[in-house]
């Protein structure tokens, strides 16, 4: 039998246990801060606003009001993974997934978790494309065979749909004579159990064992530092050069702001500006011709500098007979406009309609109308993508329409960014990033 003495000695080394780990994932969590606000200065509000709440189970979670949960389960994860899951939760608060996401379940009566799922994917497969490393095992678009690259909403909405197969008749299932269901309906890959990831209300799922609500004083501050926060993405946003910036961050932004427009061009110039760096990225070197940033550090050794070469850059342009000159060619000329503040002096033009029609070198603006010197015919943009890599291109931008059939699988390792004019509800492939491109020449 215990005495009192022996319980007190079990709870104050309890106590002390206790409070070592949470001096250990501070001071983790502290670091890991500290490389995200210097990565991403434009999400520094949202770092600096965050408060660590210790769980006994799980991994991250974060709330509605910036409170981040951490068990156990994250102490294993490596330096990496640890910072890419915090940028993973942050992210969370940045597309302003509560507001988003937390009438959705509701409305179509499903479980909350597939609120949290969806937010998920539309997260990881940004970091992926960003190359953060994150945790094994987490959700992407692939896990369920989703289109990739979309929103957690269009996550969240095709899970109903395949739900919703899943629970119609099938033939023979019924009374004699039944007819047969819609062969188009195939029911997709639906979570199971133990899929969700528990990332809390922050994310559009559930709050179960998250602290009460703040205090009305303490929502007000966290409201304002929310919407100051929206202004500072949209500030960022303007020059596209802010690092990890998203189309769908900028656009949440804007939505929280009470903003009635999304000018695409801050998002076309943002994921050019993504692709153009991960393929620099992949491409950096070593070489001697460049004095290396460390060469004081020693006089014994002659290191090299690293150099990072110019992605070269392809635009096809779309100039089948569907397509407007007009808005064609200011379209053309806003793009010109986006890359040349992005400091990319020039780039090959390949008009194309259902052959390629010839290569153009854009450096000025008045290059552009040599784009259009042949118009009409039919659509096959994949024709210019193919020309587009044999050349050698290591980023392609395509302009068009999108009325035209896309290949299954898209270019290995190569980024592909459409720019859609005017768009209809023609599905873009699931290989690229899709930008509307709207309001432009006599519609500005």
């Amino acid at each position: 039998m215990p005495t009192s003495d022996d319980i007190d000695r079990w709870i104050d080394t309890a106590t002390k246990h206790l409070a070592e780990e949470d001096v250990a994932f501070q001071q983790r969590f502290d670091l890991a801060r500290m490389v995200l606000e210097r990565k991403y200065r434009w999400a520094k509000r949202t770092l600096r606003n965050l408060q660590p709440v210790r769980r006994e189970t799980g991994t991250m979670a974060v709330d509605r009001w910036l409170r981040l949960y951490h068990g156990p389960e994250a102490d294993a994860w490596s330096d990496k993974e640890f910072v890419g899951a915090l940028w993973h939760e942050v992210n969370h608060l940045l597309r302003h997934h509560p507001d988003r996401l937390e009438t959705l379940p509701r409305k179509y009566h499903t479980d909350p978790m597939l609120a949290n799922i969806a937010a998920d994917m539309e997260i990881n497969d940004d970091l992926l494309t960003q190359q953060v490393t994150l945790p094994e095992g987490l959700i992407y678009s692939t896990t369920y065979e989703h289109t990739p690259n979309v929103s957690a909403e269009e996550h969240f909405l095709k899970f109903v749909e395949d739900m919703e197969a899943q629970e119609e008749p099938q033939p023979g299932d019924g009374e004699a004579g039944d007819g047969p269901t819609d062969p188009t309906k195939k029911p997709g890959k639906q979570p199971q159990s133990g899929d969700n990831p528990g990332c809390g209300s922050g994310s559009g799922g559930p709050d179960d064992d998250e602290l009460p609500t703040p205090s009305a004083e303490d929502q007000a501050r966290l409201d304002r530092a929310a919407r100051q926060q929206a202004e500072d993405v949209v500030e960022a946003s303007k020059d596209g050069q802010a690092a990890g910036l998203t189309g769908g961050i900028i656009k949440a932004a804007i939505e929280r702001l009470g903003r009635s427009e999304h000018d695409w061009r801050r998002t076309f110039a943002t994921e050019v500006r993504n692709a153009m760096e991960q393929r620099a990225d992949e491409a950096e070197e070593y070489t001697f011709r460049r004095r290396s940033r460390r060469a004081g550090m020693t006089k014994e050794f002659i290191l090299p500098g690293s150099y990072r070469p110019v992605p070269q850059l392809g635009v096809v342009v779309d100039v089948s007979g569907s397509m407007d000159k007009v808005k064609l060619t200011a379209a053309m000329r806003e793009v010109h406009g986006i890359l040349e503040r992005l400091a990319i002096p020039s780039f090959t033009a390949y008009p194309t309609n259902q052959d390629v029609l010839g290569s153009v070198t854009v450096s000025t603006a008045s290059d552009i109308r040599r784009v259009f010197e042949n118009t009409g015919g039919g659509t096959d943009m994949q024709q210019g993508i193919a020309h587009s890599l044999s050349r050698g291109d290591e980023v392609i931008i395509v302009l068009t329409d999108c009325e035209c059939r896309w290949d299954t699988n898209g270019p290995d390792g190569i980024p592909v960014i459409i720019g859609g004019i005017n768009r209809r509800r023609d599905t873009p492939p699931r290989w690229a990033r899709l930008v509307d491109v709207e309001k432009v020449g006599g519609d500005a």
